[in-house]
């Protein structure tokens, strides 16, 4: 099951890896040189985030900064693990194939520009990493990574700083998000709210979050947009009632124990809810893929595959509402599970 905006959102996988980093000589034997390497990648980093801080403003800097760390702690088992060009960097595939894994480990995201057009690893060629800056950013700040890229491909350092930046841009986007939520209660910013409003601005937010692809631009969406979409959550989006629940789970765990709340602590709540989200969901997908796989029929072509009439069947018989995707939507009449989910 998978909800498609701009950014949609899928179930979660895991990457393990170790990173191990060489000693230098001189640091065992006493000496105080630095590493000559290490400072190189410390002015290539701080150099792009000045590019960027001048393109973007120092509240984007800033922003990205702060997840960088991070971030570079979980692409390392997976940088390490790739094959380098000759200047000991990434090319667009594995870059690609990077960010995506990122990407849907940490948030459940799934991003067009990073699609493969089939499983097979080769296909990532035609993954676009650049691209998750599209519509996003000025067209001469994309150009500062796809400069690097095709120069001398991206290093653990510049993959990390382009993955922080597009994370803060789709904070940016979750904050617009949040205002739309509001007004859709008919609340301001400078409104201190009670729980009970806080959950309903919150079941707002998510509503807009899930059904966001039949509306996709923010700065035009209404109120009555906004309550039509929360009107027909459930009916659309079956799992709703659990989805509230761990909403709920997180305000009681981040918001303050008090009766009132302002802005910025709602703010706190949308983007521990980004943070957790995909893990969230994750559940779900590993629920489903459960599913297909009691049904896979071995007869049929080998282990893997699912006969059309047994899935749409979950749908007839069990009110299993994920299995009623169209004919069309479905790749053939025999269903690939095991490889995709």
């Amino acid at each position: 099951m998978a909800v498609r905006s701009s950014v949609a959102i899928l179930g979660s996988l895991t990457f393990l890896g170790g990173l191990v980093r060489l000693a230098d000589a001189n640091v065992f034997l006493g000496a105080a040189h630095s590493d000559p390497q290490m400072e190189l990648i410390d002015v290539t980093e701080s150099a792009l985030l000045a590019e960027l801080e001048a393109a973007l403003g120092s509240g984007h800097r800033h922003a990205t900064e702060k997840r960088l760390k991070r971030i570079e702690q979980m692409i390392s088992p997976m940088f390490a693990a790739m094959a380098k060009n000759e200047n000991g960097k990434l090319d667009s595939a594995a870059a690609g194939y990077i960010l995506h894994r990122l990407f849907v480990q940490r948030h459940g995201w799934f991003i067009r520009a990073l699609e493969p057009t089939g499983n097979a690893l080769g296909s990532w060629n035609t993954s676009k990493p650049i691209s998750i800056l599209d519509e996003r950013v000025p067209v001469h700040v994309q150009e500062l990574f796809e400069k690097r890229l095709g120069q001398h491909g991206l290093g653990r350092y510049e993959l990390a700083i382009l993955a922080s930046s597009l994370e803060h841009l789709v904070h940016v986007e979750a904050l617009d998000r949040l205002r739309v939520s509001y007004e859709a209660k008919n609340l301001t910013r400078e409104d201190v709210l009670t729980g009970e409003e806080v959950h309903g601005v919150l079941d707002m937010y998510m509503a807009i979050y899930i059904l966001g692809f039949l509306h996709t631009d923010l700065a035009t969406m209404d109120s009555n947009v906004s309550q039509e979409l929360h009107t027909h959550v459930l009916e659309l989006y079956p799992t709703w009632p659990a989805t509230q629940t761990f909403l709920k789970e997180i305000y009681e765990s981040v918001a303050p124990t008090r009766d009132y709340v302002y802005f910025n602590e709602v703010e706190t709540v949308i983007a521990e809810i980004g943070e957790r989200y995909g893990r969230f969901q994750d559940l779900e997908c590993r629920e489903l893929k459960d599913t297909l796989v009691a049904i896979e029929d071995q007869g049929v072509g080998g282990a893997g595959r699912v006969r059309v009439s047994d899935f749409y069947g979950k749908a007839l018989n069990e009110g299993k509402w994920q299995f009623s995707e169209s004919v069309d939507y479905l790749p053939s009449s025999v269903l690939w599970t095991s490889q995709t989910l």
